[in-house]
């Protein structure tokens, strides 16, 4: 009991961060949690389409808001921390897929309606929320400004190259989500006193400067996109997409409403 309340209770409680212990744990569930929707989406026949980024962006942003709160205090249970919180929307979110898949079955209602209204109607719950801790655009507005340039250029650059792999929308929007998350921790880190909780960016950001996280995302998630595309099994290609985004857009759209309110 001693191990798991100094390695992973005690970081949820007093919000000191990760450690190598849980850092590791966690990216073994996760690669189990991938092996699993992977082998249950081939099964259920799932398309990771324009209909199912309609529900699962909204899922995502949800995610960070009701994180937002409970680093605020708005909400205080422990659940709504990581890894809390990403089990709940994974559950919800799964949860919603499968009742819109058996509506569909008995009703002939397209599956992703009801996902999709529950991703929007919590996410528009948990945002005014968020409203009323009165946040600031100022500071969304510069992170976006910088990722979409970072993003474009990237673009342009590859596109010139003759790499046309950031054509497809959905790697775009994972290049584009890690650029976001990294303006959001350059901007947190350098301007407002936020500190970095994950161990690698915070030893590297510690030893360095809060704007490698730039060069460092993009070494580490345009190899990443590119190699997906070699991937035969589409189902396990999509699949490792999506969790790529949210890598990029849970922590980012975090820490940017973060900054935000404290701004």
């Amino acid at each position: 009991m001693g191990f798991i309340e100094r390695y992973f209770l005690d970081p949820i409680r007093y919000g000191t961060g990760y450690n190598i212990v849980n850092t590791l744990f966690y990216a073994a569930v996760l690669g189990l949690l991938v092996l699993f929707t992977v082998r249950l989406f081939r099964r259920l026949e799932l398309k990771l389409d324009g209909r199912f980024y309609s529900f699962f962006i909204p899922f995502v942003l949800l995610g960070s808001s009701l994180r937002v709160l409970r680093d605020m205090d708005v909400i205080t249970s422990n659940l709504f921390k990581t890894p809390g919180i990403y089990a709940l929307i994974y559950v919800l979110l799964l949860g919603s897929i499968l009742l819109g898949l058996l509506l569909r079955r008995y009703t002939g209602i397209p599956y992703h309606y009801l996902p999709l209204a529950v991703g929007w109607i919590g996410l528009a719950w948990a945002l005014r929320g968020v409203a009323g801790l009165g946040p600031k655009p100022g500071p969304l507005l510069v992170a976006l400004a910088i990722a979409a340039g970072i993003t474009a250029s990237a673009y342009y650059i590859l596109g010139r190259a003759g790499h046309s792999f950031l054509d497809d929308k959905v790697n775009l929007g994972v290049l584009s989500a890690h650029m976001l998350d990294a303006s959001a921790t350059f901007l947190g880190i350098s301007s407002y006193g936020l500190v970095a909780q994950h161990v690698f960016p915070k030893a590297i950001i510690g030893a360095t400067h809060p704007a490698v996280m730039y060069p460092l995302k993009l070494a580490v998630v345009l190899p990443a996109i590119y190699y997906l595309g070699e991937l035969e099994d589409r189902t396990a290609r999509d699949i490792v997409k999506a969790i790529l985004l949210t890598l990029g857009l849970a922590p980012g759209a975090r820490d940017i409403l973060m900054v935000m309110v404290v701004a």
